[in-house]
């Protein structure tokens, strides 16, 4: 049994215990509501017990045919998550139209309190049992041990990125590849197997469970054809990496055509009804994070007053969608003049050159200020840009008008969305990131959109400031 089916079992069952709580569980609750109150059920107790035992089983299997826990996604990715999410919406129009339908009454109170219950809890366990898989991988289980074959370019990126992300299941043997000789040279990656006729050889040897397939342009089909039937003979998985890159799953589906796998993408998701939802999620979550987060603000401002008097608010200019140029809001880090020396440092770095202004060891930043920017703190002022407009609580990352004028080409798509208090970028590495990383990050963020995306980013958030990931 690969890993994979093995924590699909966990997952089916984390699964159907959070279901049963939130079905049964409501009903307990409702028939004790009506024990204390005046409160009439609208069926009897075996009719709610029968209709719990429908909703319950009819539930998960929605969330079976809705491939919930597919080998595929399971482990790492967003795309786990949208999948449940989006089985228990179905299953919500399913039981309104079964309450249309037959009349039932007491079908809203599942709609209503069962439901968003259950839904909590499945998407609880889900990220309970991912942190258990991870601590699981870190010691060297739940992992696949893969190989990589195709042209020897693409297969040593592939398995530079692979291993450079955590989380992805993936232990990276070696490649095989033509035309370089058997171990690689110094600047390879990952050790070299062997040439691509010997993937077989490799494989028995090193008891590989997963081979990765990169292009092959001088590669027989009939050897390809042939290698699909050894592979199935040995219950090898095999996974065929298409070379458009930062494309997530939910923008691909497969079409044959003439006995041809044809991939479809869908353009992103940046239309009008997205941006309206988007910005009246920045309104809502960023009014109550306001307000949540008064007596921190309060706190802090007496702080920085106390430990370097000067200007409470920093306001620096940043770029924001569409090239606009704003005022952006921090609590002041860094010594009152701190503008008037980068040029200085950045040139004795040797970095006045390049993008992503960044200064190591910055002497101007404050005692005080090492504390707010190590837990974020002094960003909290741009909640104010986020509800002015300037700003989304997530999006790609915000720069200054010296950085954009370096841009690339394909950089400047990252203009097309409001800049982000936190993204991509936050919560895989923050000021660690080069810059060729950061820009990866926000344009795969722009090319794949989701409202359910931005949610699991902030709630990434919350452990990555918590924990200092990545700060200066």
């Amino acid at each position: 049994m690969r890993w994979q089916e093995a924590y699909a079992l966990r997952l089916m069952l984390g699964d159907t215990i959070a279901v049963l709580i939130g079905v049964f569980g409501s009903e307990l609750a409702w028939v004790a509501v009506a024990d204390l109150t005046d409160w009439n059920l609208e069926g009897s107790i075996a009719e709610y017990t029968l209709a719990s035992s429908v909703v319950a089983i009819g539930w998960l299997l929605l969330m079976y045919f809705a491939e919930t826990r597919d080998p595929g996604v399971i482990g790492s990715g967003n795309t786990e998550y949208h999948r449940v999410v989006t089985a228990t919406l179905m299953f919500v129009g399913i039981l309104a139209l079964a309450h249309y339908v037959l009349e039932l009454g007491y079908i809203r109170e599942y709609v209503f309190v069962a439901i968003p219950l259950g839904l909590m809890l499945l998407v609880y366990f889900r990220w309970l049992w991912r942190q258990w898989l991870r601590a699981e991988q870190r010691q060297g289980g739940y992992r696949s041990r893969t190989l990589i074959m195709g042209d020897a370019e693409r297969v040593q990126d592939a398995a530079a990125a692979i291993s450079r992300i955590p989380g992805t299941g993936l232990d990276v043997v070696g490649v095989v590849t033509n035309g370089v000789a058997q171990g690689g040279g110094s600047g390879s990656a990952v050790k070299v197997l062997g040439p691509i006729k010997d993937v077989l050889r490799v494989i028995d040897s090193l008891s590989i469970t997963t081979l990765i397939l990169m292009s092959l342009d001088d590669v027989d089909p009939a050897f390809m054809r042939q290698l699909g039937w050894d592979l199935e003979s040995r219950s090898i998985e095999l996974v065929v990496a298409h070379t458009l890159t930062d494309i997530a799953g939910p923008r691909l589906s497969a079409r044959p055509v003439a006995g041809l796998p044809l991939i479809r993408i869908d353009f992103p998701i940046l239309g009008r009804g997205s941006r309206i939802l988007k910005r009246a999620f920045d309104l809502v979550a960023a009014s109550l994070i306001l307000v949540a987060a008064f007596p921190i603000l309060v706190a802090v401002a007496i702080a920085v007053q106390v430990k370097d008097p000067g200007p409470l608010i920093y306001r620096q200019e940043r770029i924001g969608r569409l090239g606009n140029p704003f005022g952006m809001l921090k609590f002041r880090s860094m010594t009152v003049g701190a503008d008037d020396q980068l040029a200085s440092l950045l040139e004795a770095q040797g970095t006045s050159d390049t993008p992503l202004f960044k200064v190591l060891d910055d002497p101007r930043i404050t005692p005080i200020g090492r504390v707010l920017r190590r837990y974020s703190l002094d960003e909290l002022p741009q909640l104010v840009n986020v509800l002015r407009g300037e700003m989304s609580l997530v999006g790609p990352r915000p720069q200054c008008s010296a950085e954009v004028a370096l841009y690339e080409p394909e950089a400047r798509r990252r203009l097309m969305m409001k800049p982000g208090m936190s993204g991509l970028w936050q919560v895989s590495g923050r000021s660690s990131l080069s810059w060729d990383e950061s820009i990866r990050l926000d344009l795969s963020y722009i090319e794949n959109w989701s409202m359910l995306g931005d949610i699991i980013i902030l709630a990434r958030t919350l452990r990555a400031v918590s924990t200092a990931d990545g700060a200066v």
